[in-house]
């Protein structure tokens, strides 16, 4: 098994990989039995997020906020919100079909027309993400725009025009289904302090992960306490601070042993582990393989 990682930036920012950059739609398909413990790590991106449960059941976590998902569901994800999600222990085979795009692709600044009526009432909201039942009208409406969007050829011509199209018609009936079925949450606006403590957090063990780490320097960080911030990365990625921190230290092992012609022993010492035998030891837990294996 290799692990398919997040691509993110030392902020914990995902870095959409775009076909092309100047038409900043991405399109995917996860399937989870690809992901290191079944586990699609926290993460977030200035994109919104639209994404349909093809098969088995998730359990999503946004900004903390448990969202079970069966087959069939979809999920809309809000800009800037972190999120993570895992396959539910009763379920396997779990697959998800994705889009996102940010709102530059519709419009140049925010302060457009169609920004100020349609965009920015729900990026500013308190909505961080909603999971649409499978059994109702909008779920149905969203994969079928999501499923056409995946079977668009990038090589026709139009395919642009064609994807903006699908695009803009699925944002206005999220906007639509929003201010119908939750219009109070269009009111609230979203606070995110705890939100940014664990940004700040990420940030760190992102840019520090080769050395040693304490939960004192985390907390440090963010200026909170050691319960703190226990509580605060448990909310946002299902971890504690150490399970996070190996995980990270494991995924970027994993990308050196299929990219680098490093030794076993360099990338270990290059990913913060100061044994070679309990890094061996570590890797082959999380991959099911030792990192030679991994290599092959």
């Amino acid at each position: 098994m290799k692990i398919i990682p997040v691509k993110v930036d030392s902020n914990q920012k995902e870095r959409m990989p775009y076909n092309d950059a100047t038409f900043p739609v991405d399109i995917w398909t996860d399937v989870y039995d690809n992901f290191v413990d079944v586990t699609l790590n926290c993460h977030w991106h200035s994109d919104f997020e639209f994404s349909v449960l093809v098969s088995g059941k998730l359990d999503f976590y946004v900004n903390g906020i448990h969202m079970p998902m069966k087959t069939g569901d979809c999920i809309f994800i809000n800009s800037n919100t972190m999120h993570t999600a895992q396959q539910a222990k009763d379920s396997h085979g779990t697959v998800i079909k994705g889009v996102a795009f940010p709102t530059s692709l519709f419009v140049g600044n925010a302060s457009t027309t169609v920004y100020k009526k349609y965009f920015d009432p729900i990026s500013t909201s308190s909505i961080q993400g909603i999971v649409i039942p499978s059994h109702t009208p909008f779920a149905g409406r969203m994969t079928s725009l999501i499923e056409e969007i995946h079977n668009l050829d990038g090589a026709d011509f139009g395919y642009e025009l064609d994807c903006m199209s699908v695009l803009i018609q699925l944002w206005k009936d999220t906007a639509t289904y929003i201010s119908e079925s939750n219009p109070d949450l269009l009111k609230n606006k979203v606070t995110r302090k705890n939100e940014e403590r664990a940004k700040k957090i990420l940030t760190y063990i992102h840019e520090n992960y080769e050395k040693e780490l304490s939960v004192d320097d985390l907390a440090k960080q963010a200026n909170i306490s050691r319960s703190e911030c226990f509580r605060c990365i448990k909310h946002f990625t299902n971890k504690n601070p150490m399970e996070y921190i190996n995980e990270y230290r494991l995924a970027n092992a994993a990308r050196l042993l299929m990219e680098s012609t490093l030794s076993i022993t360099e990338i270990g010492l290059a990913c913060g582990f100061n044994s070679s035998s309990y890094f061996g030891k570590m890797f082959k837990k999380a991959y099911g393989v030792s990192p030679k294996q991994y290599r092959l």
